[in-house]
């Protein structure tokens, strides 16, 4: 989308793109139900983007990019590698949870790219997924993780953390940041975490509570 676009307009446009994308998937929303549901004209909507494939590109780098920024941050900040696995589970928990529609958009909706726009997401969901797998990686070899396969174990690692947001809820028994944790304590038992004394558990890891990568939203 181009930058003339008003903060106000793009935000509407965006949460109108993001409520639809998640109830009705991607293909079933046609331009002018979008502009209506954003309260502008479907002319005027033209005016800022040539499709609504760049709606769902932009809601998918929305996503993706911060995340990858906080994962980067999360391996400089820890060295140990159970604290970079419980920082990375968390941090994707707390945006996948506060988060559930348009992470769900943009997890699922890939399908619905273009080639070009295909290849553009899966270099930044790729080199999200290599962050995981090199902490994998670390733990294997530093034999503080038992794993026999480490792609695999990877993928397994971020289905556990994306899963949160097909059906946790933020007005739920359960709060986010005890999610997080729960889930963080399972990704441990997925790669048999060991310390000194035995299996390791998020109580063991010192490991400050998740942060706003982005803000937990019901509405997105």
């Amino acid at each position: 989308m181009v930058d003339e676009m008003s903060e106000d307009t793009r935000q509407r446009v965006m949460l109108a793109a993001i409520d639809l994308f998640s109830r009705k998937g991607f293909t079933a929303v046609g331009i002018r139900e979008l502009a209506s549901r954003a309260g502008v004209q479907t002319a005027t909507l033209y005016n800022y983007m040539t499709g609504k494939e760049d709606l769902l590109v932009e809601i998918m780098r929305s996503v993706m990019d911060p995340l990858s920024k906080a994962a980067r941050e999360a391996l400089e900040t820890h060295s140990d590698p159970c604290e970079r696995l419980v920082a990375l589970v968390e941090m994707h928990v707390w945006v996948h949870g506060g988060r559930r529609r348009s992470t769900l958009v943009s997890d699922t909706e890939v399908r619905s790219l273009s080639e070009a726009a295909r290849k553009e997401v899966s270099i930044l969901r790729d080199d999200y997924e290599a962050l995981w797998r090199s902490v994998v990686t670390q733990g294997v070899e530093s034999k503080v993780f038992d794993v026999g396969n480490v792609p695999i174990t990877t993928a397994g690692l971020l289905t556990l953390a994306t899963g949160v947001a097909h059906w946790y809820r933020l007005d739920g028994p359960m709060h986010l940041p005890e999610l997080c944790a729960l889930q963080a304590d399972l990704a441990l038992g997925l790669v048999r975490a060991r310390g000194l004394t035995g299996p390791m558990r998020r109580t063991d890891v010192s490991v400050g509570a998740p942060r706003e990568v982005l803000p937990p939203h019901p509405s997105l």
